[in-house]
């Protein structure tokens, strides 16, 4: 499994990507900010500020970052109409593993669905030692 390091600061912000050049979260958002350039920039804004604080995503109000699956500890920070889902590992690291435009009034199960199996596989490759990070700053 590929990781796209987004941010690196007090927290580590990760994002899943499918293979070595292909990174759906920064694509998705290149892709939505010819529509929505406004909520992408403060989405990463969001990331920005999150990777920063010594509290993380915690520092945020619910409007901004909620828990939307506590099952499965499925995490989202919100950007008007954009939502970003992602879910902590162990240390200060976020995994995000999907983005998309938010038509209804809950998390669409399909997203939810998605961000759930991307965190398996990634505790999987995790445990069998094949994560590989990408590391644009090199």
């Amino acid at each position: 499994m590929y990781l796209f390091l987004i941010e690196n600061e007090i927290w580590k912000i990760y994002g899943i990507g499918s293979s070595a050049d292909r990174c759906e979260v920064l694509e998705g958002m290149e892709f939505l900010s010819q529509n929505f350039e406004r909520d992408v920039v403060k989405m990463v804004a969001i990331l920005d500020r999150a990777a920063k604080t010594p509290e993380g995503p915690r520092c945020f109000p619910t409007e901004i970052s909620h828990q939307v699956d506590k099952e499965n500890s499925i995490w989202q920070f919100t950007s008007g109409r954009l939502r970003l889902l992602w879910f902590y590992d162990e240390g200060r690291v976020i995994i995000c593993t999907n983005i998309f435009i938010k038509k209804g009034q809950k998390t669409p199960r399909k997203e939810k669905e998605r961000a759930i199996k991307l965190k398996q596989q990634y505790f999987t490759a995790k445990r069998n030692d094949k994560l590989i990070v990408i590391d644009d700053e090199d």
